[in-house]
């Protein structure tokens, strides 16, 4: 792939090249989503978890 690449360079073969920035820029962007949508289940495991430790205490008093 990588000598595919060079190839597109050397001769300007913009088309491939941006299909290729593409798809690259669509992978980083699915990353993120998906890092992201981890962070919002810790934080969603978190909140669940504060708000039983809110409630059990309120039971307790």
């Amino acid at each position: 792939m990588k000598s595919n690449v060079e190839e597109w360079k050397a001769s300007r073969e913009v088309k491939k090249l941006e299909h290729r920035a593409g798809k690259a820029e669509d992978y980083a962007a699915t990353f993120l989503a998906m890092a992201k949508m981890e962070e919002a289940e810790k934080a969603i495991l978190e909140a669940i978890a504060a708000r039983l430790d809110a409630e059990t205490a309120a039971v307790a008093t």
